[in-house]
């Protein structure tokens, strides 16, 4: 037998490992580093933890890592940007859906509103407003698309 007898494809069960989150380990993604104190790294919890998962999933280039094989973690924003005369409005359009898709995975993000997308290249300049349960807050996020 290849899987176990209460083996279970429920797509809620992904949701109950994602209520898991509530610590991240602090990143500076400007540094590219870990941040330390006193020799250790830094977690953070709640609003600061979404903040960082966010970065995580915006920053990561969907199938480019192994260890992000056949996950649906991360982004193929890219694919939207190189090698094609797409008009404005549907590389927009598209990047929204698939920003929406990816961060509604989190059980605390109920939304996300008030996009604002701009091409500077090589950057891609992304912001937009986090609705959580009980309070929203404004992210920016800049990726790197080549």
């Amino acid at each position: 037998m290849i899987f176990p007898k209460n083996f279970n494809l429920n797509p809620s069960i992904l949701q109950k490992e994602y209520k898991k989150i509530k610590k991240n380990l602090l990143f500076d993604f400007d540094k590219n580093e870990f941040c330390l104190k006193d020799g250790d790294i830094k977690k953070v919890e709640g609003k600061k933890s979404i903040e960082i998962w966010i970065e995580k999933i915006l920053r990561t280039k969907k199938d480019r890592y192994k260890i992000y094989e056949n996950k649906d973690y991360g982004m193929k924003i890219e694919d939207l940007l190189v090698g094609h005369n797409y008009t404005q409005s549907f590389v927009e359009s598209e990047i929204k859906r698939e920003i929406t898709k990816a961060l509604k995975k989190h059980p605390k993000i109920q939304s996300l509103s008030n996009f604002k997308i701009t091409k500077d290249n090589p950057y891609l300049n992304i912001d937009f407003v986090v609705n959580l349960r009980d309070e929203s807050f404004k992210k920016e996020v800049q990726i790197v698309y080549e």
